[in-house]
Formats: C-alpha cells, structure tokens, sequence
C-alpha cells in the first residue's frame, strides 16, 4: 500500500541519516575502486536533491525516478 511504502521509505532515510551522523567517513558503499563513505553519498544526494529542485521545481515528496549509466562516475 502507499502509506507501508512512505513508512519504509521514512525508515530508510531516516536510518541513512543516522549513519551518517554516527559514522560520516565509514565506507557505506564499494563499487570497483571507488569507497563512497556515508558523508559523501549524503552530499551527492544533496547535490541530486537540489538540482532537481531548482531545475524541474520538484518538491520534497514527490516522486522522480533516477537513470544512471552503468559503470557511470557519480561524482
């Protein structure tokens, strides 16, 4: 249902922004040679968040699906 999925989507974030609280330069994700640590995927969020925003004035909420390339740098 949507309200289960907003709930698991507010315990997701809100377990994320604990770690990176509690452990900011802990290596949360290694992809090849590349560690991203808690704090650095939280800025590339940040970053994505506020493009998104400024560029479609998205809002806090809503929904947007996100296309990577693979193997695609993301930083």
């Amino acid at each position: 249902t949507v309200a289960r999925n907003a709930a698991n989507i507010a315990s997701l974030t809100s377990a994320f922004a604990a770690s990176v609280a509690r452990l900011p330069d802990k290596v949360a994700v290694q992809w090849g040679d590349e560690a991203f640590t808690y704090r650095r995927i939280a800025a590339l969020a940040a970053g994505l968040a506020e493009r998104l925003r400024g560029e479609f004035g998205l809002r806090p909420g809503d929904r947007v699906a996100v296309w990577v390339r693979n193997r695609q740098r993301l930083n």
